[in-house]
């Protein structure tokens, strides 16, 4: 059967600034393609189990995980097109199947984050894809240790102050951060799992000194 594109959504935006607002000079087209919500899960017995389990329930959350290897490959080929124009790459969460809600097991999760940075290398080159972590992205076993290992950021300039050793988390850097994608303007990219460790309800949390970073941005 035909699989409809619902599981990644991908937008691509052409954002335009006709003057800096710094410098005060003309700059060129800055596109950036927005990702989320892949749940790639490579096949298995506990992926079948899984949504046999979820198909027969009454009310269905509309995910095709068991679709997701060949979404996210569409998805990379869409993508390998769009880096001949684009400045950079955002998944916005949800890259994996961890968290609540899923069956899966703390090392094939792990395994498939690599498989997700892995292929994201290949098909995409020197393009930057910057991942903020969503519920699905916490390890079964607890915590952001796998996403940080595989998707998270490597330490950033423009992070300097705030990436001291008082606000570093045990299992990884922070997963909120600046990234430049123009001489004259950057992306803020905030953590909605800041403080959570287990998703027992699918909500997020910001705290006070992520709070005090933006604002200070």
């Amino acid at each position: 059967s035909r699989v409809e594109p619902a599981l990644a959504v991908l937008y691509m935006l052409g954002l335009e600034t006709a003057i800096s607002p710094y410098a005060g000079a003309v700059t060129l087209p800055t596109h950036i393609g927005l990702v989320t919500d892949t749940h790639f899960w490579p096949a298995s017995a506990a992926q079948t189990r899984w949504t046999t389990a979820s198909d027969a329930a009454p009310e269905r959350d509309g995910l095709l995980v068991a679709n997701s290897s060949v979404v996210f490959e569409r998805l990379l080929s869409d993508l390998s097109d769009f880096r001949t124009r684009a400045t950079a790459l955002v998944h916005l969460g949800d890259a994996g199947c961890g968290g609540g809600g899923f069956s899966q097991e703390p090392l094939p999760f792990a395994r498939s984050l690599r498989t997700i940075a892995e292929r994201e290398a290949e098909a995409l080159g020197s393009l930057p894809v910057h991942h903020v972590p969503g519920n699905h992205d916490l390890s079964p076993s607890g915590g952001l240790a796998d996403w940080h290992a595989s998707l998270g950021p490597s330490p950033n300039p423009l992070n300097a102050e705030v990436e001291d050793a008082a606000s570093v988390q045990a299992e990884g850097r922070l997963a909120y951060r600046a990234v430049e994608v123009h001489p004259s303007w950057k992306l803020l990219l905030l953590d909605a799992m800041d403080g959570i460790g287990v998703d027992r309800d699918g909500h997020g949390h910001i705290g006070r000194a992520q709070l005090g970073w933006l604002e200070a941005e």
